[in-house]
């Protein structure tokens, strides 16, 4: 790289050479839907934050974002998911951010563990073909050098974008509200005053596989339009809308026609064994012959111990009487 291009102008992002989408993701496609799926990728964000006493800054911060994301539903009067039409729920599984404030010394932000953060990729308005896509998020806020970890009690940290890929690779979402930010005690102490969330490319991508005994991942629901974000209880619920017991978190199953072998002891059904299986009972095999012969050879010291042992007085005696 040249020496002007190093100190050229901050790409724009949705230009081809933007920060995310340098390089081209395998199986992301503008305005194509994809089966669901789990994905870790990269993020940067720009979170303006006021502690009261302290000060206000713009901070910085780079991290992961893990998302599960259903399969796209089928809008009513179609056959199959539509781009701009069909609605895709999601749940925030992870977010791992940190950044350095020149006020507040070390930031770093992940997710509540006590509220669910959610949200929807949803139909497009009328004229466009760039999906609306929503976000309720719960961060909590640590600052280790002010001794603070902070949430936002109730009130989520609401997103807003319009995305034209899923993942949505090079998508900017902005925040539409101001959050309170309150401490352990539940004094509210700052405010998250405004936030800019880039996405950057796939680290890593999980389908979700089958999710119920219906048309797997091409599943209709009643209406076209989904405009409300789902909440934990999406994931409770069949295609039917019932409740599986002992599933509260999600519905996902694996394929119902197959079980996870155990290893070193062949398939547990009439699926054929993996490579990683066929391997992993190998090495399973080998470790427990090397500890078979390790404790024999364990015994045979032992037993040779004691025979030293039992022979001692005997000898030490008669080497007495001969002087």
């Amino acid at each position: 790289m040249s020496q002007s291009e190093q100190s050229g102008p901050r790409s724009v992002v949705g230009h081809p050479v933007a920060w995310g989408a340098a390089r081209p993701e395998g199986g992301i496609r503008p305005y194509q839907l994809t089966p669901g799926s789990i994905d870790t990728m990269s993020v940067r964000v720009r979170e303006k934050i006021d502690i009261h006493g302290v000060g206000m800054d713009v901070v910085e911060m780079a991290g992961v974002f893990t998302v599960r994301r259903d399969h796209p539903c089928t809008p009513s009067g179609q056959s199959e998911p539509v781009w701009g039409e069909s609605c895709i729920k999601t749940e925030f599984r992870g977010l791992e951010l940190v950044g350095q404030s020149r006020l507040f010394g070390t930031v770093r932000v992940h997710l509540s563990g006590e509220r669910a953060s959610h949200g929807e990729v949803g139909p497009a308005d009328q004229g466009s073909i760039a999906a609306n896509c929503v976000a309720h998020c719960y961060p909590v806020v640590e600052l280790p050098q002010l001794q603070m970890r902070l949430n936002t009690g109730e009130q989520p940290v609401l997103l807003a974008s319009k995305v034209v890929q899923v993942p949505p690779v090079g998508d900017v979402a902005r925040s539409d509200n101001s959050a309170p930010l309150i401490d352990e005690t539940g004094t509210a102490v700052g405010e998250i005053v405004s936030s800019d969330i880039e996405v950057g490319e796939v680290l890593a991508s999980f389908p979700l596989g089958s999710t119920g005994a219906d048309d797997g991942w091409q599943r209709s629901k009643e209406s076209g339009r989904h405009v409300d974000p789902s909440g934990p209880a999406f994931y409770a619920k069949t295609p039917g809308g019932t409740v599986l017991a002992g599933h509260e978190g999600h519905h996902q199953h694996p394929p119902a026609d197959t079980t996870i072998p155990a290893p070193g002891r062949g398939p547990a059904t009439s699926a054929p064994e993996s490579p990683m299986t066929v391997a992993l009972g190998e090495v399973l095999d080998r470790l427990q012959r090397e500890l078979q012969n390790l404790v024999s050879i364990v015994r045979q010291i032992e037993e040779s111990g004691d025979a030293g042992r039992h022979g001692q007085p005997g000898g030490g005696g008669g080497h007495g009487h001969g002087h």
